[in-house]
């Protein structure tokens, strides 16, 4: 008994890696096939089974897409620190209508306003607004 597990663990092992079978795979279907594709191409030309969760994972690795940020990590090229995330222009703003309450972003930029404008001239904007 223990010799044909033995002959079992040979045979599976002899085979290609299960990313080199999606390597393949891709190679052959092109970089946009879908996991089932590709689970339909390893199980004809291999005859493995692979979970279409798995496929996706060696999918993103394989294209390079797979990006982990760790703490603590190393700062990019240059020594320079990553720009703080700008915020959304206005018109890609979803409306106030469409969002609960008052956010922090509406509080900010009616701040921004008062400091621009001036209070009096907000206030009648506001007014000609609401009319």
């Amino acid at each position: 008994m223990a010799e044909k597990t033995k002959q079992q663990a040979g045979q599976s092992q002899a085979g290609p890696k299960k990313v080199e079978m999606v390597r393949q795979a891709l190679a052959e279907l092109g970089k946009g096939a879908k996991p089932l594709q590709i689970r339909a191409f390893v199980k004809d030309r291999f005859g493995a089974e692979l979970n279409t969760n798995l496929i996706s994972d060696y999918k993103k690795t394989l294209a390079g897409k797979r990006t982990r940020k760790k703490k603590g990590a190393a700062p990019r090229a240059g020594g320079q620190p990553e720009p703080p995330a700008a915020a959304p222009p206005a018109q890609a703003r979803a409306p106030a209508a469409a969002r609960p309450g008052i956010s922090l972003d509406d509080v900010r930029l009616v701040k921004e306003l008062v400091a621009r404008l001036g209070p009096g001239q907000l206030r009648g904007l506001i007014d000609l607004l609401a009319r």
